[in-house]
């Protein structure tokens, strides 16, 4: 499951448009974060522990879609089989 497609289903319903903006949003701030992390801009262990912050940040985002995919799942009607 994609997050626009989560984006535009309740509770967010969310336009194509503003989808599009959070997108930009996230071109820029990933532009921004670059930017920062220039080589010789800060020490190795700061920049070690800023991965690491990073890693385990994807870790809770990919724990959530899946959790949340399962949540939709779970919310289906059930439909049995006619034999």
């Amino acid at each position: 499951m994609s997050t626009p497609y989560l984006l535009t289903a309740a509770p967010f319903s969310c336009s194509s448009s503003r989808i599009g903006l959070l997108g930009l949003a996230g071109v820029l701030a990933a532009r921004r974060a670059g930017a920062t992390a220039r080589p010789g801009r800060y020490r190795t262990r700061t920049a070690g522990v800023g991965l690491l912050l990073a890693v385990i940040v994807l870790d809770i985002a990919a724990q959530s879609i899946g959790v949340l995919g399962q949540a939709r799942v779970f919310a289906l009607p059930v439909r049995h089989a006619v034999g």
